[in-house]
């Protein structure tokens, strides 16, 4: 129905009902998944650890950029702070890192005051969605919103805004336009898609065995107990008021934490033969679990091509040995591709600013992440 209302494009699927579970499942994996969350924290530190530093550029593939002395640096970060309001380019950063790590992109809405000033501002995949008739006119626009279920979008008014060139003018003076940047795949023209996304079914199935390790804790630690209790024949079905007081007193004392029950009490008739027990044991064998883990961890550790030794797992073999300072290098040399996405993110809406603001303060100057083994390696020598 939401489609139907407001034709927006899904992220992945066919349908409503198929539309966001694809993103709803990479979001709320790389929440809870702990292997995930450790390769997120190691390739902030990589990508972002170092830091920045303000460079002047021509915005051209093929020209040349250079760093910008201590004091044109300082002049320029002056500028920015009385041009940027509500902006905090270190958050943004961080923020849109893990848009392309998550799901594969960056949405960043900017609002350009009447009295000349700017905001950035980052909008996650899970908030913004192409309208459908405008990719067929030629002009895109996205529709912002907190949720995407019909009840919801008929309770309010859509908020929609174009996308850059185009700017939407607002009643207080203010202009928006909305940047979408995004990891390309084959066949995904809209949307973009992380590597993250290729080891979706290994994400769950890890939360899986959590879940079912959870369980069995819950349960497992009370005795699993059946009373096979004989009693005087009645010819009646149910048993007498004794007997179901023996039944309340029993799970009272035997209880165990989870839904499941941790007594079984079988009423037979004392001339009847005891009730003969066969036990199914859970499969709670550590070598078991412990091999899945590590096979589904590595499958996901390799999705994101990166090194488990960077996230605190040992490995005795392999490529480098001990030698972390070549992990180190070969880590801010993988990371350097996300660097200048984000360069460019960060860099094509500072350059729309500087325009729309015709301020050349700004203009023909930007931003270029720093290499973390490099700055580790000046460190050194400074200190030597």
């Amino acid at each position: 129905m939401t489609f139907n209302r407001f034709p927006i494009i899904p992220y992945q699927g066919l349908n409503s009902t198929s539309s966001d579970n694809v993103l709803n499942a990479l979001h709320r994996l790389s929440e809870v998944t702990p292997i995930y969350s450790g390769i997120l924290q190691s390739l902030q530190q990589f990508t972002l650890g170092a830091g920045f530093e303000a460079i002047q550029t021509t915005n051209n593939l093929f020209g040349e950029s250079r760093v910008l002395t201590r004091d044109e640096a300082l002049e320029y970060g002056e500028n920015l702070n009385k041009i940027l309001y509500k902006t905090d380019l270190n958050s943004i950063l961080s923020q849109s890192l893990n848009g392309l790590l998550i799901d594969g992109n960056i949405g960043l809405k900017v609002r350009i005051s009447s009295t000349g000033r700017a905001s950035i501002k980052f909008v996650s995949q899970k908030f913004f969605r192409y309208l459908k008739e405008t990719i067929t006119e030629g002009k895109k626009r996205v529709l912002i919103s907190p949720t995407f279920v019909y009840d919801y979008l008929i309770s309010v008014h859509p908020y929609s805004v174009p996308v850059y060139p185009d700017f939407q003018e607002l009643e207080n003076g203010a202009k928006e336009t909305f940047f979408h940047f995004k990891e390309n795949r084959i066949n995904r023209e809209l949307y973009g898609l992380s590597y993250a996304g290729s080891s979706l079914m290994n994400q769950y199935l890890v939360n899986q065995v959590i879940n079912y390790l959870s369980a069995e804790t819950d349960n497992r630690f009370t005795g699993q107990i059946l009373f096979d209790v004989p009693v005087p024949p009645s010819g009646e079905d149910e048993v007498g008021i004794e007997g179901k007081q023996l039944l309340n007193d029993l799970r009272s004392v035997f209880k165990s934490k989870g839904q499941g029950q941790s007594i079984m009490v079988h009423f037979r008739d004392d001339e009847t033969g005891e009730l003969k027990v066969h036990e199914f044991k859970s499969n709670t064998n550590e070598k078991f679990y412990e091999t899945i883990r590590n096979i589904v961890n590595e499958e996901i550790i390799t999705s994101f091509a990166w090194d488990k030794r960077l996230i605190g797992i040992s490995r005795e073999n392999g490529l480098g040995g001990n030698d972390m300072e070549a992990i180190f290098k070969v880590a801010s040399m993988k990371v350097r591709r996300h660097q200048r996405m984000l360069e460019n993110a960060i860099n094509t809406v500072l350059k729309a600013i500087s325009e729309e603001l015709n301020n050349e303060a700004i203009k023909r100057k930007g931003i270029k992440l720093k290499s973390l083994y490099e700055a580790a390696i000046q460190s050194e020598n400074k200190v030597q």
